[in-house]
C-alpha cells in the first residue's frame, strides 16, 4: 500500500529566515508610518511562503508586491546610506519580479 503525501502549508526554518531577511530590508528604511506597512509586508510574505511557495501566479505574491511597492513609494528621500540603498534596491527588485 502506497501513501501519497499531500502538499500542506509549511513554514520551516528556511521560510523564517527568508521572512527575517525581508524584515531586515524593510527595517533598514522604516520610519514612522512605514512600520505599519512593514508589519503588513512581513505578514504577507510569511503567508505567501507558507501557502503559495512554488506558485508564482498565486494572488498572495501580488498582494506582497503591492504592499512592498507602497512601502518603497513612501521611503523618505533622505534615506541614502549604502545599507539602505542596497535594501531599497532589493525591495524594488522584489516588486519588479513579482508584478513585472
Amino acid at each position: 500500500m502506497s501513501t501519497m503525501l499531500l502538499p500542506t502549508p509549511m513554514y520551516d526554518e528556511e521560510h523564517a529566515a527568508a521572512v527575517a531577511r525581508l524584515d531586515d530590508d524593510l527595517a533598514a528604511v522604516a520610519t514612522g508610518e512605514l512600520h505599519v506597512l512593514r508589519r503588513r509586508a512581513v505578514t504577507a510574505y510569511g503567508n505567501a511562503l507558507a501557502n503559495a511557495a512554488g506558485e508564482p501566479g498565486d494572488a498572495r505574491w501580488r498582494v506582497l508586491a503591492r504592499i512592498v511597492a507602497a512601502f518603497v513609494a513612501r521611503i523618505p528621500s533622505g534615506a541614502s546610506s549604502r545599507q539602505t540603498a542596497a535594501a531599497v534596491a532589493r525591495l524594488k527588485n522584489l516588486v519588479a519580479e513579482t508584478l513585472g
